[in-house]
């Protein structure tokens, strides 16, 4: 279990799910999580409240300044976790490589 602490936001788009960024307590393999988790798709059917949500990154980008989380490829719309900088070190080296490909649970407040 990896913990981690990064903020996100929430961006609403007409005809589009929203983009739920929110402030995350806790990222990690599925199997390591009990708590229920909440597709990543439901995700913001769910704005202002504490829930886990569960998905495979399917895609990742580093900038150096921030790394974007992507539950799917239409970033723009869909859940999106995000780690900056000044928390990488509470994550394994190269998060974005790291946690390509892999389901995790993402534990937090979606805003």
């Amino acid at each position: 279990m990896t913990a981690l602490v990064f903020n996100m936001r929430c961006l609403p788009r007409i005809c589009h799910l929203l983009l739920c960024v929110a402030t995350v307590l806790l990222i990690c393999t599925t199997a390591a999580v009990s708590q229920h988790a909440i597709p990543w798709q439901d995700a913001a059917n769910y704005y202002g409240q504490v829930k886990t949500v569960e998905g495979t990154i399917v895609e990742t980008k580093n900038t150096g300044k921030v790394c974007f989380l992507n539950f799917s490829p239409n970033w723009r719309t869909d859940f999106t976790a995000v780690i900056f900088a000044s928390d990488f070190g509470k994550f394994p080296p190269n998060p974005d490589n790291y946690y390509r490909g892999k389901k995790v649970r993402v534990t937090g407040s979606i805003q």
